[in-house]
């Protein structure tokens, strides 16, 4: 079960996408605004697909992902290398 207070730590998130996956994939942080349409990221504590619709860009808010600006882009997506093990 995840916590909404305590974000997991990266060992955590590796766990939860090999749990969801079925097998271990490489995780790596990337800034919001490097996120493509098609790409899989783990959100708020689910792998998901992203579409071109999940990317968006504000104005006021800057680049957004699933209508989140990761603060600003200050907080990294943790994007799954799909095909490579870890």
């Amino acid at each position: 079960m995840t916590s909404i207070l305590q974000p997991l730590s990266d060992k955590e998130i590796k766990t939860e996408v090999a749990r969801q996956l079925g097998r271990e994939h490489e995780v790596r942080k990337i800034h919001v605004s490097l996120v493509r349409g098609g790409d899989t990221v783990f959100h708020d504590g689910k792998v998901k697909t992203v579409c071109f619709n999940d990317v968006g860009y504000d104005s006021f808010m800057g680049h957004k992902l699933f209508g989140d600006s990761y603060v600003l882009g200050r907080k990294p997506v943790q994007r799954i290398v799909m095909g490579a093990g870890a």
